[in-house]
Parts: C-alpha cells; structure tokens; sequence
C-alpha cells in the first residue's frame, strides 16, 4: 500500500469515519494501518534490532573547519556544527586562533603568503637598483 493511500485512509473526512470505525472491516483496516507503518519503520532504521534499541539521533560526525589554501584542518578550533560557531553559542577565543587570517587559513598557508609577501617586495627592490644601475651606466658612457 502506498504512504498516500494510507494517508487517506487515516486523515480521510466523514465517509470512512462512519462507515468503518464501527465494523469489523475499520478494525482490519486500522490493523493493516499499524502493521504497515511498523514495517516502514523498521526498514527506515536498518532492521528489527536496530529500531527499538537505538535513537533516532543520528547526527554526522563534524569535520571541522580547514584552510581552502591547502585542505587541512585548522588546529586549535573545535569541530563543531556551523551553527554552533555563532556568537551566542562559543567564545570569540574558541572560534579563532591568535595569528593573522587565525580562523580562516592553516599555519602552513599563513607562513607562505608571508614569504611570498617578502619575495615580491624583494623582486621590486631589486628592479629598482637595476633601473638605477642602467640609468648610472648611461650617464657614465655619456661623459
């Protein structure tokens, strides 16, 4: 019997009240009824062990928050649901770590964007003693 058809059986208007709730027929009926949901349920759960001894909260198990730079986890942050990193609910010193981009980026990738940071301030230096370099090499040939 499909769920629908269940569904009308049991929430349906005055026609199946009067007419099977005082016979035999509305107790087969309401039989059927209870006998198929209890059947549903045990499906949904995985078994008939698994429906009555264990609870319907199941809830995934939480990864925890990782850096989109290079994918690992960031240390020293909870696993928690997203919801639960709200202000309300955690600290502002659980949610962060004590460093530049704490929350957002991993250790790792923290230290590379400061490298990188250097080498190029490094590469624009350099360009600039070589412009001033070609610019003294041009006045040294013209006197």
């Amino acid at each position: 019997m499909p769920g629908s058809l269940i569904l009308l059986l049991v929430v349906a208007p005055n026609l199946f009240a009067h007419t099977f709730r005082d016979s035999w027929v509305g107790t087969v009926v309401c039989l059927l009824i209870g006998c198929y949901l209890l059947q549903e349920h045990i499906r949904a759960s995985g078994g008939f062990r698994n429906s009555f001894t264990q609870s319907n909260d199941h809830r995934k198990r939480v990864s925890g928050p990782k850096c989109p730079v290079t994918g690992k986890r960031i240390q020293g942050i909870p696993h928690l649901r997203p919801v639960e990193y709200k202000r309300s609910r955690l600290p502002r010193n659980s949610r962060t770590v004590n460093r530049a981009y704490g929350g957002m980026l991993s250790g790792s990738a923290v230290r590379e964007r400061i490298i990188w940071a250097f080498l190029v301030e490094k590469q624009k230096i350099v360009k600039k003693i070589l412009k001033i370099q070609k610019v003294m090499e041009k006045l040294a040939s013209k006197s």
